[in-house]
């Protein structure tokens, strides 16, 4: 029997943490579609943790796991 995981899912705060930012500047960055999100009902939005390594990616060239992040 295979079992599925769960992908790790960041809120916005968790997400500002990890990248330095305020959470204003995470909520402008998705607003304007640089950063996929994950709805979940009408005001609650995740974002998950391998789109953020991929994103730093390939801005930095150099990206670090985020999977750790809780």
């Amino acid at each position: 029997m295979s079992v599925a995981l769960s992908p790790a899912l960041l809120t916005m705060p968790e997400l500002a943490r990890l990248l330095a930012i305020h959470p204003r500047t995470v909520r402008r960055l998705v607003k304007r579609g640089e950063i996929p999100v994950i709805r979940i009902g009408q005001r609650n939005v995740r974002v998950d943790a391998e789109v953020v390594t991929r994103l730093l990616a390939t801005r930095d060239g150099v990206a670090e796991s985020v999977a750790h992040v809780k």
